[in-house]
This record gives C-alpha cells, sequence and structure tokens, in this order.
C-alpha cells in the first residue's frame, strides 16, 4: 500500500486558473518544485457549491497522485503567521476578504447574520419576502428608489414622516394624489376648533364658508 503521508505537500501558489479553478504549487519539501495544474476541493451541500481558486502566494496543502506530482488536488489555505483568523469564535462561519473590509459572518449560536460590503454591491431576485418580527432600522446617507408599478405601505398604527432639517416634499404628476391631500388639508382647516394660541374661540363661519368654496372648487379642477 503506497504511503500517503508523502503525498500531502505545503507549498505556495505560483500561478492560478480562475475558469477552471485549478493552480500549479511550488512545494516546500521538492526544492520549489511546481506541480501541473491541480485542481480545489470545494465544498458541496445539495444544490449549492462554493467555488475558489487561491491567488498567487497563498499557501496551501496540496495532495499528489500516486502517478508523480503533476496530477493531484488542492486541498485548501492554511493559515501563517501573516493570515491568522480574523475573528474566530466557536459556533461562528466566516468568510472575509484579504484586506478585511468585505464580511460575512453566521453566528449559529446566536442566530445572526451579518453582511459588511466596502465596495458597490447589488442584490437581484425574481420575488422577495421579507419578514422582521420585531423592529427594522436603516440608517443610510442617501436613500433612492424606483418603483414601476405601485407602493402600498399599511400602519396598523401610527404612520410618521419627518426631517430634522427644511425639507421638501414632491408629489407626481397624480390628481388624485394632489387632491387629496388638498381636500384634507382643507378639512383640517374647516374642522379646526380653535384659531391661534392661547385663543379659545371657533373658526369664524366667514372663514368656514370659504374653506368649503374652496374645497369645492378643488373638487371641479382636480377630479
Amino acid at each position: 500500500m503506497a504511503d500517503n503521508r508523502a503525498m500531502l505537500h505545503h507549498g505556495q501558489v505560483s500561478e492560478r486558473d480562475v475558469k477552471s479553478a485549478s493552480a500549479r504549487v511550488a512545494m516546500d519539501d521538492f526544492d520549489g518544485l511546481v506541480s501541473g495544474k491541480m485542481q480545489v476541493l470545494f465544498p458541496a451541500v445539495g444544490g449549492w457549491n462554493i467555488f475558489y481558486t487561491p491567488k498567487e502566494g497563498d499557501h496551501v496543502v496540496m495532495s499528489r497522485l500516486p502517478n508523480g506530482a503533476q496530477e493531484g488536488h488542492i486541498l485548501g489555505k492554511v493559515y501563517t503567521a501573516n493570515k491568522m483568523p480574523q475573528g474566530g469564535a466557536p459556533d461562528i462561519i466566516l468568510l472575509v476578504s484579504d484586506d478585511g473590509k468585505n464580511v460575512v459572518r453566521f453566528d449559529a449560536k446566536a442566530g445572526t447574520l451579518d453582511l459588511i460590503c466596502d465596495q458597490k454591491g447589488s442584490f437581484k431576485t425574481k420575488n422577495l419576502d421579507i419578514e422582521v418580527k420585531e423592529t427594522t432600522k436603516i440608517q443610510t446617507k442617501d436613500l433612492k428608489g424606483k418603483i414601476e408599478n405601485e407602493v402600498v405601505i399599511e400602519a396598523v398604527n401610527n404612520a410618521t414622516f419627518g426631517s430634522s432639517a427644511t425639507g421638501l416634499v414632491k408629489l407626481g404628476n397624480s390628481i388624485d394624489t394632489v387632491g387629496g391631500l388638498l381636500l384634507e388639508l382643507c378639512r383640517i382647516f374647516r374642522t379646526q376648533q380653535t384659531v391661534g394660541s392661547p385663543a379659545l374661540h371657533r373658526t369664524h363661519p366667514e372663514t368656514i364658508a370659504q374653506i368649503i368654496e374652496l374645497e369645492s372648487v378643488i373638487g371641479k379642477v382636480l377630479k
């Protein structure tokens, strides 16, 4: 039986081919002898595959076949003094870019998933349902969106929209939207019981009559 221990080697990737997920390795215990192109073994679960190819200079472990140094497989990348685990902890699955700025961190015990991307990214899906059982907070510098059809937002209790500074709210050219907003403002003014502060008197009847007339005009123009 062949001695498999002699077929496991440490070395540095000297060349990689991302199209075939393979690489050549300069083996440390063979005085830097470079292997043939060896495919990288990758995890696969059901219909999901994780493809990766170590880059030039990465320290890897390879297994060569008994027929020589030209064929075999790269088993994976190993930790070195210059590349140690970043944020490793029990029950953690961690994907980290070399510069440490892009992170995917899943905590199996806490059931949390953190996605940190330092550059531009995109998320595309045909249909998406998001359910958050408790609180959702979004903090960003600018938020822009484009909706091709309609937007429906329902609140069981209160819906609040505010700005900490003087802002501008722009409405589209929907007559229903503009007319509904103006009529609602008229209703608020018409049903106001007091004018000024701390005055306690009711809105003057002539003012109410003018508001009703304005409502009529709005109803005719903005149908």
